[in-house]
């Protein structure tokens, strides 16, 4: 894999001055912008290529604070979001703060995470908040929802001895497979 893919652009007005510098890969470029892309497509420039990501993105800082941003009052750029990515305002924060997630987007949000693994930092930080917090226990309201939900369910089914029987040499395998015994 090649290290040295990313560039820094940069989208020229009518006077060839940059109104907007970034950095990206493959057709970052060319790919839609909250900034108008130049329908020219020779105001589009190419300031540095084959950088690696780091590299691209102190070329970019350089670049925006040479020649500064609008929205701050410092020069002539539309670049509003910080460097190499994304970062949010305050009014933007409060916005999200307490929104609920549909169904479908928890559903999208599950498949995209299936089978990936919290690192061990990530486990630690979450057990830690965990520890402080008192565990919710169950209402009686609960309880019967729960008791309800499961009706028809074969829960407490009775198992035959044959069934019993292949649990137990299963679990036996399994526990001499992980411990050696």
């Amino acid at each position: 894999m090649n290290t040295y893919e990313y560039y820094v652009y940069a989208y020229l007005n009518e006077d060839n001055k940059p109104y907007y510098i970034g950095k990206g890969k493959n057709k970052r470029a060319f790919a839609p912008h909250r900034v108008p892309i130049p329908s020219d497509r020779s105001k589009i420039i190419f300031l540095e290529k084959n950088l690696s990501e780091l590299g691209s993105i102190a070329i970019e800082r350089r670049m925006i604070e040479w020649y500064g941003r609008q929205d701050l009052g410092t020069g002539i750029l539309l670049n509003r979001n910080g460097f190499g990515g994304f970062s949010w305002t305050e009014e933007q924060r409060l916005s999200i703060k307490g929104r609920v997630v549909s169904n479908a987007t928890r559903s999208k949000l599950r498949a995209a995470n299936l089978g990936k693994k919290a690192s061990k930092e990530t486990r630690e930080k979450l057990s830690k908040i965990k520890l402080g917090k008192k565990q919710a226990r169950c209402t009686e309201q609960g309880r019967a929802n729960i008791k309800k939900g499961n009706q028809g369910k074969n829960v407490g089914r009775v198992l035959s001895e044959e069934t019993k029987s292949k649990i137990r040499e299963a679990n036996k395998a399994t526990w001499a497979s992980r411990y050696g015994q």
